[in-house]
């Protein structure tokens, strides 16, 4: 994380994240740099790539969902039409 870009990189590769974004990763970490520590933050980044992947599954499932659903609305207004 540089704060003086503003660029969060990671794998040597940007992560694209907005000014807001930005703004509350920089004063979560501090938060809990100060509340925690460095050696308890590194053994709790294993929970957080869970928590991670568990949203993005749930996230990729609705998003699937939606546009399964918005698909078959289309395909029976197409067969209706003809």
């Amino acid at each position: 994380m540089d704060l003086a870009t503003h660029r969060v990189r990671r794998d040597n590769r940007d992560l694209h994240l907005g000014p807001t974004e930005f703004r509350l990763a920089v004063i979560l970490i501090n938060a809990l740099l100060v509340e925690y520590g460095t050696r308890k933050m590194v053994n709790g980044l294993k929970y957080v790539n869970i928590g991670a992947a568990i949203v993005l599954a749930v996230m990729v499932y609705n998003t699937h969902k939606t546009i399964w659903e918005m698909d078959m609305k289309e395909k029976k207004q197409a067969e209706l039409g003809q």
